[in-house]
């Protein structure tokens, strides 16, 4: 009979203390950390160096708050924006390169989402697809930042890949457009700049 009745109390306390970890968890990500941001910024930014490589960026931008977390190695990285008014998280996801990638998510001020949007539903042909297919034709490996690089990509027609990349001699650039669905080259041409 006690072995009956300790089971169900055993299982309710230990859903409750993992719903504790968790909300706790979660809370602390969904909230601008305006304490290391007013204790470090440089009157709009706050860099904030995790390690020898990756860093977070405080940033207010006017209306709304920004978080980005970077590695100085790699062209991918997180952006977040947040509420002024009680710090919530506002929306943002992950980047390549500036491009917006994976699924999105936008929150009202009680932290409920409001909107999802899914940035690789049309791009059949994914970023690391592309990562590979680029270091493999070119040997220039998109994975890490790129000063003076483009990459974007559209879905205006068929989606689409676009790229400027400057190669060793720096009056030369690689133009490549890459379709998004299936990763074939529309286009590959050699441009010189003008100085």
């Amino acid at each position: 009979m006690i072995r009956k009745n300790l089971c169900p109390i055993l299982i309710l306390m230990m859903l409750t203390s993992c719903n504790h970890t968790l909300y706790s968890n979660i809370n602390k990500q969904t909230h601008f950390d305006i304490d290391n941001f007013k204790k470090n910024n440089d009157g709009r930014n706050a860099k904030i160096r995790l390690s020898n490589k990756k860093y977070i960026l405080l940033s207010d931008y006017g209306s709304y708050y920004n978080e980005t977390i970077k590695d100085d190695k790699s062209a991918y990285f997180e952006g977040y924006d947040y509420y002024k008014k009680n710090l919530s998280i506002k929306g943002g996801g992950h980047y390549f390169h500036g491009i917006a990638y994976g699924v999105f998510k936008e929150y009202n001020e009680d932290g409920i989402i409001i909107k999802q949007t899914d940035y690789d539903a049309p791009f059949k042909f994914s970023i690391e697809s592309l990562i590979k297919k680029v270091k493999k034709e070119t040997g220039i490996d998109i994975s890490k930042p790129i000063p003076q690089a483009t990459i974007n990509r559209t879905t205006s027609g068929t989606p689409h890949y676009v790229l400027i990349l400057p190669l060793k001699d720096v009056s030369e650039l690689r133009y490549l457009t890459i379709d998004g669905t299936n990763g074939d080259t529309l286009t590959d041409q050699l441009l010189h700049t003008i100085e």
